[in-house]
């Protein structure tokens, strides 16, 4: 395990765009569930309270989730993460850091996609800058996430790759 005095950069951005939107479906679910409660069933063919609740409480837990994106970088590490969902490369690993000068990478969340010709995964926010990092032996061949700092992540980048 990594010792915490390890950890040379660490970032959490909040992904507004993202809460907002699941937050919006999450209240619309809601409120479907409280008007069910209050005045009576929803429609010809109901659904049953339970549903309505298991629905709020998945979409509360998927906007908590995604609520932050966090940044983390060790001495021998990189790694992004949504909540419980997130990717980490091995510095020995890294080819290449860059900023993402292509912008085909739109919106907020976790994909997957092709960067020039590689295979990475993409952990997104609205708004920000993005960072590439290529890697060697992974598959995916890399990690892009965006930064509110990448001159930093940059610096730290070209003080690691092939060291």
């Amino acid at each position: 395990e990594i010792k915490m005095d390890n950890v040379i950069y660490k970032e959490k951005i909040f992904s507004k765009g993202l809460v907002v939107l699941l937050g919006t479906i999450t209240l619309g679910v809601l409120s479907m569930f409280v008007v069910q409660l209050i005045c009576g069933p929803l429609g010809q063919k109901p659904a049953p309270d339970s549903v309505y609740l298991v629905m709020v409480i998945f979409f509360l837990l998927i906007t908590w989730n995604f609520s932050f994106l966090t940044i983390r970088i060790t001495n021998e590490e990189i790694s992004v993460k949504y909540g419980l969902f997130g990717k980490t490369i091995l510095w020995k690993d890294v080819l290449v850091c860059e900023k993402d000068e292509l912008n085909y990478f739109y919106g907020y969340g976790i994909r997957f996609g092709k960067y020039k010709s590689s295979w990475i995964w993409i952990y997104n926010v609205i708004g920000l800058d993005r960072i590439v990092f290529l890697t060697r032996n992974n598959k995916p061949k890399g990690l892009l996430f965006s930064t509110a700092r990448i001159s930093e992540i940059e610096a730290i980048a070209a003080n690691r790759i092939g060291k």
